[in-house]
């Protein structure tokens, strides 16, 4: 079980890709690599300047123990920032350690808005 923070800092600068374009790259190749079943939840909304991403799957590579991972990311364009929170537990354990640390840490994320420097 464990939780994971990526931070992408000015993608349109560096690699000329908008945020939330770059947010949807990184969810695309996961998404389409598993099946539909596997496919627990996929919401998108917007809120302000930031595209939120709810992706949650289960993952079950032969030989290995299944796990549920859950993503929670955070695109903006504006800010030219993308963050990306991923929650994952063994999917035996998955509903209680989802109880206990899943929103209990994600609710209590905040990200500070800052602007890219020109």
């Amino acid at each position: 079980m464990g939780v994971t923070l990526k931070i992408t800092s000015n993608p349109g600068k560096s690699i000329k890709l908008e945020a939330k374009k770059l947010a949807f790259a990184y969810l695309k190749p996961v998404h389409d690599s598993h099946k539909k079943e596997e496919i627990l939840m996929l919401e998108q909304s917007t809120q302000g300047d930031f595209q939120r991403i709810f992706f949650r799957y289960r993952d079950a590579p032969p030989g290995l123990k299944p796990i549920i991972v859950h993503w929670f990311m955070l695109a903006n364009n504006v800010t030219d920032s993308v963050h990306l929170f991923i929650f994952q537990s063994p999917a035996d354990t998955w509903d209680a350690n989802w109880a206990k640390y899943g929103p209990p840490i994600l609710g209590k994320l905040n990200v500070v808005v800052s602007m890219p420097s020109q």
